[in-house]
């Protein structure tokens, strides 16, 4: 796929992500193909997981670094390569569409296929390069679209890789500092220098086609971009779904992805605890998708770490103990927030850095932390306990 103002070049992902702040439960309720191509160089400064990641908080109260986010996560990558990709990991490995063998096809021998080989989403953009994200969701009383652009990579957003094993990564949110502070309208970046916040940018009217029905929006009063009025479920498996933005402040582009299967089978709870590995199942699809999964079990700490996971769509996935016990070590406090999406994801470059588009359909399962009771109130709290409600947790009186 040809997208339009895009350029030969190199591109170098969080819980989401771009991750909804709305919560369905509140409401009633990847084998992802590498595209072998050239992207836009992406810029030194970014955007998040979302906007994400569309938030630039990405593990508080279930906004994931789409990392997903998702959480945030978002919710997924990493201050590193992302291969394969992958959310989580490396650096999106391209090949050369310019270069290759120029033997004519009258050439060949007859049975030799000379048809270029089909393409498919690109993945998720690398974290560091990430400045737009735009989401359509599917839950099972919600779907909608959202979608923000900033000028720049938010620092905030930018997860440092602490711990890692098989397709699950632990991502964690540093705070950068600055000596002497930044001004009022900056932001201190990794590097401990100052520059300009980077605000959400217009990119023009944004269209979708393929869905159950089409969607055109308008930047808001804030240049972010949402539509709740998709009825649900929004796609049909396979059908492919294509976003054009018309262009604002920066060039035009356009994104393509697959619809999914509906996410089903999964469990209610899932049990955390230490020396304990968990066990997560869903029902497999054998159409397009991968399978991304966060949990955030720190939503009151100073330097919360979030739990992400990208993995084949084979229905099983274990999250061994050894990692489970150093997640669980680096915090927990307030109320644990999960959730597991079969997603199709794509991304593009454009000026200021990578936006991506991933369709997913997500259920929201209640990560429980033995030894751990989340509280509003003293109420909630066992028998010789208190509620702490500045960190919503229940501690010994």
């Amino acid at each position: 796929m040809i997208r339009v103002g895009e350029a030969p070049s190199v591109l170098s992902w969080t819980p989401s992500l771009c991750s909804w702040g709305i919560s369905v439960r509140l409401l009633s309720a990847c084998a992802v193909i590498s595209l072998v191509c050239h992207c836009l160089a992406c810029s030194s400064k970014g955007e998040d997981e979302g906007g994400l990641q569309d938030t630039s908080d990405l593990v508080r109260q279930g906004e994931v670094a789409d990392l997903d986010s998702g959480p945030i996560g978002g919710d997924a990558a990493l201050r590193g390569d992302n291969a394969e990709g992958k959310d989580l990991h490396s650096e999106v490995e391209l090949g050369d569409m310019e270069g290759g063998d120029t033997t004519l096809a009258a050439d060949l021998p007859a049975e030799q296929d000379t048809s270029d080989p089909p393409a498919g989403p690109a993945g998720p953009c690398p974290m560091a390069d990430k400045v737009g994200r735009f989401e359509i969701a599917d839950f099972e009383y919600f779907a909608g679209v959202t979608g923000t652009v900033h000028s720049g990579v938010i620092p905030l957003t930018v997860l440092l890789e602490v711990g890692s094993s098989g397709d699950c990564t632990l991502l964690n949110k540093t705070i950068p500092f600055c000596n002497p502070p930044c001004t009022p309208g900056d932001l201190c970046t990794d590097d401990g220098t100052c520059v300009p916040y980077p605000f959400a940018q217009s990119v023009g009217t944004v269209t979708i086609t393929g869905l159950a029905q089409a969607v055109e929006m308008e930047p808001g009063p804030s240049n972010d971009y949402f539509d709740a009025t998709l009825p649900s479920p929004p796609f049909e498996q396979g059908a492919p779904v294509v976003m054009s933005a018309s262009g604002g402040e920066y060039q035009p582009f356009e994104l393509e992805v697959e619809g999914v299967e509906p996410i089903s089978g999964v469990d209610e709870m899932w049990f955390l605890d230490f020396g304990e590995s968990l066990e997560v199942s869903w029902t497999p699809s054998d159409g397009p998708g991968r399978i991304y999964l966060f949990i955030n079990v720190d939503q009151h700490g100073v330097s919360p770490t979030t739990l992400f996971c990208d993995t084949e769509d084979t229905g099983q996935l274990t999250i061994e103990a050894e990692l489970m016990d150093q997640f669980l070590s680096l915090g927990v406090s307030g109320f644990a927030v999960g959730e597991l999406r079969r997603r199709s994801i794509d991304s593009v470059s454009i000026q200021p850095g990578c936006v991506e588009l991933s369709l997913f359909d997500g259920f929201k399962p209640i990560p429980v932390v033995g030894g751990h009771t989340a509280c509003n109130s003293d109420a909630d709290c066992p028998e010789g306990q208190k509620c702490n409600v500045m960190i919503n947790t229940c501690i010994d009186e």
